[in-house]
């Protein structure tokens, strides 16, 4: 758990613009669990609303430290209207090219204040890795691979082996794992007769590989 009291101490230089103090906090969150803040004692958590809100109200940048100390804010479970506010400001610059902005802040989670905002750093994560050809895991559908993102309409489109499906793009951030593009179990996917290739312990490799590969 972050010491509050250095956190109060932070943000009241950080809300000076002290990028040291901003780094300081962020490193700080970074120790906590997800969603610890609905752990602590009231005093406690009071203590941490008031020092990050106040970082909020200061800090208006989208710049890659301010993004991070946002995103580890949420994380923790601090929830305000202005993090809100900041964090969408964050996505529309990092995601510019996405067609739908008002769709896409509220499939991340941030603009749909029944999605709790521990949850928005993860589904933020999944959004940055949709692309055609990236592989994804439903625990129904199974295992299929993206074939178009229609930014449009806010679809999804999966070929799950028996044609493909479409699924709205808050569906598929709330139910889907991707597995990343760049990991061993991507590229045998990739190439199924790559299966023949392994040793055992090449196999066995793959295997633990595989949850670690899921985001």
């Amino acid at each position: 758990m972050a010491d509050p009291n250095k956190i109060e101490e932070l943000s009241i230089r950080a809300a000076d613009g002290d990028q040291e103090a901003l780094r300081g906090m962020a490193d700080e969150l970074e120790t906590c669990r997800d969603g610890e803040m609905q752990t602590l004692d009231s005093e406690v958590t009071q203590t941490l609303c008031d020092s990050l809100e106040l970082v909020c109200d200061a800090v208006d940048k989208t710049d890659d430290l301010s993004r991070q100390l946002f995103l580890q804010m949420a994380r923790i479970g601090f929830d305000s209207m202005l993090l809100r506010d900041r964090l969408a400001d964050c996505a529309r610059e990092v995601f510019s090219d996405y067609l739908d902005p008002a769709g896409m802040l509220f499939a991340v989670g941030i603009h749909n204040q029944g999605a709790p905002v521990n949850e928005i750093p993860v589904k933020w994560r999944l959004f940055q890795l949709l692309a055609e050809g990236v592989w994804c895991v439903h625990p129904l559908h199974g295992c299929g691979k993206i074939s178009e993102l229609d930014g449009l309409s806010n679809e999804i489109h999966v070929d799950c082996g028996g044609g493909t499906q479409v699924f709205p793009l808050s569906v598929f951030l709330d139910s889907f794992h991707v597995i990343l593009p760049e990991s061993a179990v991507s590229g045998v996917l990739d190439d199924c007769s790559s299966w023949k290739t392994f040793s055992e312990a090449g196999l066995e490799a793959v295997r633990e590989e595989f949850l670690a590969s899921l985001v």
